[in-house]
């Protein structure tokens, strides 16, 4: 896999990971998951560094303002969601407070996929690909490396970041409605099964159940297991 693909990958990784039931099936089928994402959202090499790019300098910018203890109003909301998720990990430090300037005041740009050649994402992890990508501009000492490494920061803060990236595509809201319809055929499938191994009986009705049910639950049920029994096995 070339390396575009392999960071394609991880971001469109991270955004099935936003919905519990997708998340579930691209678990199961995340081949299957993953093509139907790719399919929809084509990007090229030049958008695929941009877009990591652009997220890496949120990234280190969001980290920053929090070893600095900068104030927290006036920010947008995707930032008061990382402060949220990421700023008790952030605290205990111990870093200098200017310890990410030099980086986050770089212009020189990174992700530059033609020249990453030896790079292998499927032997290292996020954070070490994203510190291989900071000691071109400077050299990353060791209490900065770790601390950036501890319980994974910089990689989970980078996803972040990256899935708002490809979440606020235009592209994307297509790519969920197959992905939602791909879920809801699969969740559907494996209750069907499930019926099988356990020997239930196809001919279940809402009145065999053990609790009581009002016209409405009645009727959502009936419906359930028609489209169960009515539904291809071979998915």
């Amino acid at each position: 896999m070339s390396l575009a693909s392999s960071l394609l990958k991880i971001g469109l990784g991270a955004l099935l990971e936003d919905n519990p039931a997708i998340a579930d099936f691209a678990k199961a089928e995340g081949e299957k998951a993953f093509s139907v994402l790719q399919a929809q959202l084509t990007f090229s090499a030049h958008e695929i560094s941009k877009k990591y790019q652009d997220s890496f300098d949120r990234t280190l910018e969001a980290i920053s303002d929090e070893i600095a203890q900068k104030p927290h109003f006036l920010l947008p909301k995707i930032r008061q969601e990382f402060i949220a998720q990421f700023a008790e990990k952030i605290a205990s430090h111990g870093v200098k407070s200017d310890a990410l300037k030099i980086f986050t005041e770089h212009k020189k740009p990174l992700f530059q996929l033609e020249k990453i050649t030896k790079t292998d994402l499927s032997t290292v992890t996020l954070t070490d690909f994203l510190l291989e990508q900071m000691q071109t501009i400077a050299k990353v000492d060791d209490k900065l490396a770790t601390f950036l490494r501890h319980d994974d920061l910089l990689g989970k803060a980078m996803l972040f970041f990256l899935r708002e990236q490809f979440r606020t595509d235009e592209r994307f809201e297509d790519s969920l409605v197959v992905l939602q319809q791909k879920t809801l055929l699969f969740n559907q499938a494996r209750m069907l099964q499930i019926m099988k191994q356990l020997q239930l009986s196809l001919q279940l009705k809402a009145s065999d159940e053990f609790t009581g049910h009002n016209t409405k639950t009645r009727t959502i049920i009936e419906k359930s297991v028609f489209n169960l029994k009515h539904l291809p096995t071979d998915l």
